[in-house]
């Protein structure tokens, strides 16, 4: 009975971060082939799946993923053969900028991809297109942006890069090891400690042991760091990716993320949404927003870090009658198309178009 349950807790975090019935017309089989990591995952349909550099992520239930689980019409090492003459924004952020719950097509990457596209004061001025390729994946952390920048985007010279992020820094910086973020700045998506456990098939307790809320043993995440260290780490990555990409050449525009307590007050079915949010992470939720707030007080207007948006004021005092989240933290198309308009006058500022 012991080692039953202990391969019970063992596992309980892999259920419930890479399982899922999606039920959807999705080619798993040819997915698989494109490269080992992928094949080695062919069981986990949905979810986090193991990658030497952090981790991937494959969620096609919306639309076209590539070969990697991004989020494009085509394999990234493809858009230079695809796009040769075409202005390149790349977007990173986590699962708000992989826009977890709506279509393609209203997605803000595709949003803004298409306003830039129609507006004829771009076509005059710079005669070219732009192409729109979001290399965001749920739950990255902006050292997971960095990391995606490097070993993907870093190549293509994206004329503009974009960061949107915020919500996966103060939400996995409150979980993360405590010496790895004080010391090394290093903060990860929770589901490492899991595989880290399995790989090693240590006894070793984990706040997932406990993640089912359908069993007796059930424990909500305790918090483990200290608010001051959670921001200041964000802003030390998010310096470092400034730097990187404009080494490389790039515009580099980055934002504070909204979620749903960015909002003054909320709709009905907003509202319904806070009652039933995630007990596991009850007190990791409850922390946001203090922590959106240290940031934007301490940083956002003083970083240095030019054509910022912030989100969270934006999002302040949003109408209560329309609905722009459909969970906590992620939002629907009408949130979408909020976000789609500031990148596309942010960019619209950079190259002095009106």
């Amino acid at each position: 009975m012991f080692f039953l349950k202990k391969e019970k807790k063992r596992h309980a975090a892999i259920k419930r971060f890479m399982e899922a019935t999606m039920k959807i017309d999705f080619d798993f089989e040819k997915f698989s082939k494109h490269n080992i990591f992928n094949k080695l995952s062919f069981n986990s349909e949905y979810g986090f799946y193991y990658f030497p550099y952090g981790y991937l992520f494959r969620h096609p239930r919306w639309g076209k993923i590539n070969e990697l689980g991004f989020r494009q019409d085509c394999g990234s090492h493809e858009v230079k053969n695809k796009y040769p003459d075409h202005i390149i924004v790349a977007i990173f952020g986590g699962s708000n900028a992989f826009s977890i719950l709506v279509k393609d097509i209203d997605t803000f990457a595709q949003k803004l991809e298409k306003k830039l596209n129609n507006n004829e004061n771009i076509k005059k001025k710079l005669n070219k297109k732009f192409k729109v390729l979001n290399f965001s994946q749920p739950a990255n952390t902006m050292l997971n942006q960095i990391i995606n920048y490097n070993l993907y985007a870093y190549s293509l010279n994206p004329e503009v890069v974009i960061s949107h992020g915020g919500v996966c820094d103060f939400h996995y910086g409150q979980i993360s090891d405590t010496f790895l973020l004080n010391n090394y700045n290093i903060t990860y998506v929770e589901i490492a400690e899991a595989w880290g456990k399995i790989i090693h098939d240590s006894n070793t307790e984990i706040a997932q042991d406990y993640v089912d809320e359908n069993s007796e043993d059930f424990k909500p995440v305790k918090v483990k760091n200290n608010p001051k260290k959670i921001v200041d780490s964000f802003h030390n990555r998010l310096q470092q990716f400034k730097k990187i990409a404009e080494g490389n050449g790039s515009i580099f525009i980055n934002s504070l993320e909204s979620f749903l307590y960015s909002k003054k007050s909320y709709s009905n079915e907003e509202k319904e949404k806070i009652k039933i949010y995630n007990k596991y992470y009850h007190d990791v939720y409850n922390n946001m927003k203090k922590l959106f707030d240290d940031y934007e007080s301490k940083y956002l207007n003083t970083s240095g870090i030019d054509y910022n948006v912030n989100f969270h004021k934006i999002f302040k005092n949003l109408d209560s009658t329309v609905t722009h989240f459909g969970d906590i933290i992620h939002t629907l198309e009408t949130g979408e198309e909020i976000i789609a308009n500031e990148y596309y006058k942010k960019i619209l500022e950079k190259y002095s178009i009106e």
